[in-house]
């Protein structure tokens, strides 16, 4: 039987966890009936479990050697191991003590080739999604987001036309564009198309964004708070266009291959790089940037608004 043992990304955040879902589906399909079993340091990869993208999850503690991890291997006694972290040098070592394992992971250094049989040379230009599934040579694939294809539920919105707003971002406010930016952009578009239903993707903690949505009394608005993954999919693929700054949810929209505007700013982060790690490069995706130095908030809405209206 084929044990595969993923060690995975020590980040706690959604859109992390959703870039690694092509990953996990992809090695199933390339190894049916092999046990998959998830290491990880963040007890957030238990959504892996939880949808069927692997059979168990082992938690331990970040840092070290870890015996409790070194356990744990010589108990499930894998024959494949993938390492997507690229720069912990005590999982390359104790990866490197398991001999009989085909062992696949970065090298971000010139040490990395000594504990794998395959290494692939880590580089934060590539849209990190398909940075991972380079580990399986699978990141030009046609199909590599085929994960998301599944999902086509029905949607409860009597208009014809859809556009889907992501106004969140759990890492804090210099990624957020701003309710008051996306509530102007959506009365534009009703003034445009009255026969809209803007749809706003949002988490449980963005009560802010929430109220503000809720005092506008627009009954063109849907509000979905925290929605399944397979719903955000459906969505995303029903809408004229997403609008989304960097949040999680709008990976899983950006790998449904939807119309795609993204919104970046400079505060705390160089966002021309940070685009090429965490956007997927599209035909159908456009990024807009704020002027040099400047925050994502003074992007105007006429100028997304602009973009939008190319679309339809």
């Amino acid at each position: 039987m084929v044990r595969i043992a993923v060690f995975a990304p020590n980040k706690a955040f959604f859109g992390h966890l959703i870039l690694q879902f092509p990953f996990l589906h992809h090695l199933k399909l390339i190894h049916p009936g092999a046990k998959i079993v998830v290491y990880s340091t963040v007890n957030q990869v238990n959504l892996f479990q939880k949808i069927g993208l692997c059979d168990e999850v082992i938690l331990y503690k970040k840092g070290g050697v870890n015996l409790s991890v070194i356990k744990a291997l010589l108990k499930f006694k894998p024959t494949h191991i993938y390492n997507l972290r690229p720069y912990s040098f005590y999982i390359q070592v104790i990866i490197g003590l398991f001999r009989k394992a085909y062992k696949v992971g970065f090298s971000s250094d010139v040490g990395s080739k000594l504990f794998y049989n395959k290494v692939v040379k880590y580089n934060n230009s590539i849209y990190k999604s398909n940075l991972y599934l380079s580990l399986l040579d699978m990141e030009n694939a046609d199909n590599s987001f085929a994960y998301f294809d599944q999902f086509n539920e029905p949607l409860n919105f009597k208009e014809p036309h859809i556009f889907t707003f992501m106004p969140g971002g759990g890492e804090g406010e210099h990624k957020k564009w701003g309710i008051g930016n996306f509530l102007q952009l959506a009365a534009m578009v009703l003034k445009q198309l009255p026969d809209s239903r803007i749809v706003f993707i949002l988490g449980p903690m963005e009560t802010d964004e929430i109220n503000q949505i809720e005092q506008a009394r627009e009954d063109r608005y849907t509000i979905l708070i925290s929605p399944e993954i397979s719903t955000i999919a459906s969505v995303s693929k029903k809408s004229i266009a997403v609008v989304a700054n960097d949040c999680g949810p709008s990976h899983v929209a950006q790998m449904t291959d939807c119309n795609y505007i993204g919104v970046w700013g400079w505060v705390k982060q160089h966002p021309v790089y940070r685009i090429a790690e965490w956007s997927y490069p599209s035909d159908k995706s456009t990024h807009l940037v704020a002027k040099f130095r400047e925050d994502i908030k003074t992007i105007s809405p006429e100028r997304v608004f602009k973009v939008l209206k190319g679309l339809f």
